[in-house]
């Protein structure tokens, strides 16, 4: 898909339903791969590159929440695997 636009270092990409940031993150290879000479000219082109080329938005929030919900979980679940070991261990029961 990034090869068919053909960016450069002087373009803006949005991806506006960028999920996971892959097309952002092969935009970018792409960019460094094709265009790294002008994107390192000068600490104002790097600049540029770093901080205004790449804009991404994701407005399904519902996905968003039941990712942070399952991981959250997974976080709670692990935590307590660890209090109880160490507690079993303190008390000699294993």
């Amino acid at each position: 898909m990034v090869e068919m636009t053909h960016p450069t270092s002087k373009d803006k990409i949005c991806d506006p339903a960028c999920c996971t940031a892959g097309f952002l993150i092969s935009s970018s290879d792409y960019l460094l791969k094709n265009h790294s000479d002008t994107i390192y000219q000068n600490a104002e082109s790097r600049k540029k590159f770093n901080e205004g080329t790449f804009h991404g938005f994701d407005f399904d929030s519902r996905r968003y929440f039941e990712r942070t919900k399952r991981f959250r979980r997974t976080l709670e679940v692990r935590t307590l695997k660890k209090v109880l070991l160490y507690v079993i261990k303190f008390l000699n029961l294993y």
